[in-house]
């Protein structure tokens, strides 16, 4: 009987030594990827990496964690200023030593890298996922949504957002709420709308199991530190620059989906493309109430269905927010916004994601990332874009 037990528990460390192998490779080659499509419009769209990154208000992130290093707030357009600025700090860790376009890509490389291995993690840790199912929903999340690949291309805050999304779940299933509370903070300083985590993440500590006044410690603690770096980083930017993004968006909110009232302007594959982004999203977000309902007993699978249909019906019932003193009506942009909710979309159609459907998922990724790259930089050249003027000229393209 204990040569049977040894056997097991040596065949259990062998299976565990090789799905860490297994994460850290798939990791890796996610890194690789994300790098090999930035090379990719770099040549496509003959601009020099830098200046790819710098595309979608990339260049604004960037000239914000600038201005950080420098210390000169006030130089930059008041209007740069309504980016949540989390991100942008994050870039100036490592932009003291080496310049802010390297420092924000080795960033997305190393945020793609760990939320991979977090996604798998956590599909092993709360959904049951065997090892094989655990590595497809992390490959999934990670190149199976056109937009997360797309964005991801750009020095833009979706793989931060993304990844501390996840790991505040994570972390969150192993009852550390502080831990929990600090990366749904720091989320939210990342994209505003992911402040939806909290009260989230204090439904799953409020309904589990334990003595009352443990759990009202521990929300207490959860809360605490949430507001650490996202109540922190806006007293900073109050203090330094003397603005507050809301003034600078003016968001309108209006009946649901009413910023989809011209979506078909961008041309009918594009809005086939939303229009398919919407009900998947839909889809997930009810599929992940219904399991939660069934899993009655289990307050985090009640946290994630919370937290997606919050930030779903937000952002279905935000309009337009104002773009250097125009109305920008935000259909166009709804797939990027989804990025966030991403994982619990495919966490809740988990059965479906074989590898021959994610290998079919990527390499539409990839069309669609060139074929966005090359049309958005083509505009930029010909109708200019806010700190983006520079790329019309001949001595920048390679």
């Amino acid at each position: 009987m204990r040569d049977i037990q040894n056997s097991e528990v040596s065949r259990t460390s062998k299976d565990e030594q090789a799905f860490y192998r297994q994460i850290f490779l798939l990791a890796g080659l996610v890194a690789f990827l994300r790098g090999a499509m930035i090379v990719a419009l770099s040549v496509r769209t003959q601009l020099m990496w830098s200046d790819v990154l710098g595309g979608h208000d990339g260049v604004e992130y960037l000239a914000i964690a600038n201005s950080v290093i420098k210390g000169s707030f006030r130089e930059l357009p008041v209007d740069v200023w309504r980016h949540d600025v989390g991100w942008p700090l994050v870039i100036s860790v490592l932009g003291f030593v080496m310049p802010t376009p390297l420092a924000a890509l080795v960033w997305i490389l190393f945020f793609s890298a760990v939320t991979v291995s977090l996604v798998a993690h956590f599909a092993r840790q709360h959904f049951g996922s065997t090892n094989e199912e655990a590595l497809r929903l992390g490959a999934t999340v990670a190149l199976g949504y056109p937009a997360a690949v797309y964005y991801s291309c750009f020095a833009l805050s979706e793989p931060l957002v993304l990844c501390t999304v996840v790991a505040a779940f994570y972390v969150a299933g192993l009852r550390r709420w502080g831990a929990a509370g600090f990366l749904a903070g720091a989320a939210a300083s990342g994209r505003a709308s992911a402040i939806f985590l909290l009260p989230a993440l204090a439904l799953a500590c409020v309904l589990q199991q334990g003595r009352f006044q443990d759990k009202g410690r521990q929300c207490a603690w959860l809360v605490s530190t949430a507001l650490i770096p996202f109540l922190g980083i806006t007293l900073w930017r109050q203090t330094a620059v003397g603005v507050q993004p809301l003034s600078l968006h003016q968001p309108h909110f209006s009946f649901p989906f009413a910023a989809f009232q011209d979506f078909l302007t961008r041309g009918w594959v594009r809005g086939i493309y939303l229009l398919v982004c919407t009900i998947a999203a839909c889809f997930g977000a009810v599929k992940m109430l219904f399991e939660s309902v069934r899993r009655h007993n289990d307050p985090l699978l009640h946290a994630a269905a919370s937290f997606t249909l919050m930030f779903l019906l937000f952002h279905v019932c935000l309009e337009s927010l104002t773009y250097y003193g125009s109305r920008l009506l935000l259909a166009d942009y709804f797939d990027r916004y989804l990025v966030a909710i991403w994982p619990f979309i495919v966490f809740a159609t988990r059965r479906w994601w074989k590898w021959p459907f994610i290998a079919l998922c990527f390499s539409l990724s990839v069309v669609a990332t060139l074929y966005w790259g090359e049309n958005y930089f083509r505009q930029v050249r010909e109708k200019g874009a806010p700190m983006l003027e520079h790329l019309a000229r001949p001595e920048t393209k390679r």
